[in-house]
């Protein structure tokens, strides 16, 4: 049997009684050969080498100046966090803007129509670049993590995200919320890695944020952010032995 991190294994053994000894921990792997720091025209923030230079959608080239760039892939829908990460970045900016500029980059569509539009109104609200960049392809979507400094992943519900270990394979930053089993994933698997948590609220149908409590996640949001925008690289930390390589020979091991 295998499980993602220590408190799932625990669960399998309260469950399904089996020994503790049959059950190893694996973990999920990523693609190392696609994700990875950027080479050839780079920049250098903090000692890690940034691409330089990305293309949007609509051909428009933005260049890697001072501003800090946010990145965000996924769904953008409610209960991926993508409203909070709208308000919790306005919130930041406006306290910051004095200091440095930023840009965030949203990655990702939502099939619902009425709540993509909501998306789109509350990002005209916003007074700071907000780039949509639609779905993109994997090799696409690389060079804007080459490019960003912090992915942002406020989900109110969610598995271990792929998309994590791809930023960080690719030299960004984390802010991600403390879905049940991820600290234990990261803490367990790469525990020097810069993931900055956000503690959720007591959830109501498991992804829904009460109303009242929404505010309070926000400004946590906004702090974990301003945490993350603070840290400085000391070593890049390699996330390799979460490669699908390294994967593969764990569980090769288990046979033996």
């Amino acid at each position: 049997y295998t499980t993602l991190f220590r408190s799932q294994k625990k669960e399998v053994i309260r469950v399904y009684g089996v020994d503790s000894d049959k059950i190893r921990n694996i973990a999920i792997g990523y693609n190392a050969e696609r994700f990875k720091l950027p080479e050839g025209d780079l920049i250098y923030r903090g000692g890690i080498p940034r691409r330089r230079r990305v293309s949007l959608p609509d051909g428009e080239v933005l260049e890697k100046g001072e501003a800090l760039d946010l990145l965000f892939a996924g769904k953008l829908g409610e209960k991926k966090g993508v409203f909070s990460l709208l308000r919790a970045v306005e919130f930041f900016f406006q306290e910051e803007k004095e200091k440095s500029a930023l840009r965030l980059f949203l990655a990702g569509d939502n099939g619902n129509l009425t709540e993509k539009e909501a998306v789109y109104r509350l990002a005209e609200s916003c007074s700071y670049p907000i780039h949509f960049l639609g779905r993109l392809e994997q090799e696409e979507l690389v060079k804007f993590y080459q490019f960003s400094d912090i992915f942002t992943l406020p989900s109110f519900f969610d598995a271990v995200p792929l998309t994590v270990l791809e930023a960080l394979a690719c030299g960004n930053k984390v802010v991600l919320t403390a879905l049940e089993g991820l600290e234990d994933f990261f803490k367990e698997n790469t525990p020097a890695s810069p993931v900055f948590f956000v503690q959720l609220p007591k959830m109501q149908n498991q992804d829904e944020m009460k109303k009242e409590d929404m505010a309070a996640f926000e400004t946590k949001l906004k702090e974990s952010i301003r945490k993350a925008t603070e840290y400085t690289y000391k070593n890049m930390v390699s996330i390799s032995f979460l490669s699908w390589d390294a994967i593969c020979k764990n569980i090769l091991d288990c046979k033996d």
